[in-house]
């Protein structure tokens, strides 16, 4: 079931996790783990647990955004070195 990304749209994942109706890739099995189901959602819709995180915290959504891409940035590049490091 393609999802509807916007402001409820993890609420929407979670509920059909709490239905039993989530699973874990096409035709997969029933995700059980609540924790792969916050994952699963967040990916779904586009957003990361990170900036998830900073809203909590009080952020607004604009700056949690603009750090999770940040972060996600920082990652790319760190991996990008170390897998140039190891092939030598």
């Amino acid at each position: 079931m393609p999802v509807r990304k916007g402001p409820d749209c993890v609420g929407e994942e979670m509920s059909r996790f709490k239905k039993g109706e989530m699973h874990s890739g096409k035709g997969g099995k029933i995700v059980t783990n609540r924790k792969q189901a916050q994952a699963i959602a967040l990916s779904a819709c586009g957003q990361s647990k990170y900036a998830e995180m900073l809203i909590g915290l009080g952020y607004s959504e604009e700056a949690a955004n603009a750090a999770a891409q940040m972060y996600a940035e920082t990652l790319v590049k760190s991996s990008k070195r170390s897998a140039s490091s190891s092939s030598m």
